[in-house]
């Protein structure tokens, strides 16, 4: 059975794991310059990040987390080649190790 989630935000998650060589100052500047992007586009509704704080130790080195929400997949398509979105990738690509992308629809 196909559920309808035209009604249900997307919620779009993405974690960094730095390089070993990206300076807290570079790891600031990219999680502003994430967050600075509700400013740039227009599609994003929200945007929540974190540092890891799990005394799990399950974080495979992730060190940052952020949720993106956005209204619908049409959205969130439009944001993943927005220029803004990939200005962004380009500024930190030397410093990122690994990036994580996990989507969901928060179903009922």
């Amino acid at each position: 059975m196909t559920q309808n989630f035209s009604n249900v935000p997307l919620q779009h998650i993405v974690a960094f794991k730095f390089s070993d060589d990206a300076d807290p100052v570079q790891v600031g500047s990219i999680v502003s310059a994430l967050r600075d992007l509700k400013n740039q586009i227009s599609e994003i509704v929200s945007i929540q990040s974190g540092r890891n704080n799990s005394p799990e130790s399950l974080n495979n080195d992730f060190t940052h987390a952020f949720i993106i929400k956005f209204a619908n997949e049409q959205d969130r398509d439009t944001y993943l080649v927005h220029p803004a979105h990939e200005e962004f990738k380009s500024l930190i690509k030397p410093f990122v190790a690994d990036v994580f992308v996990f989507d969901f629809f928060d179903e009922p």
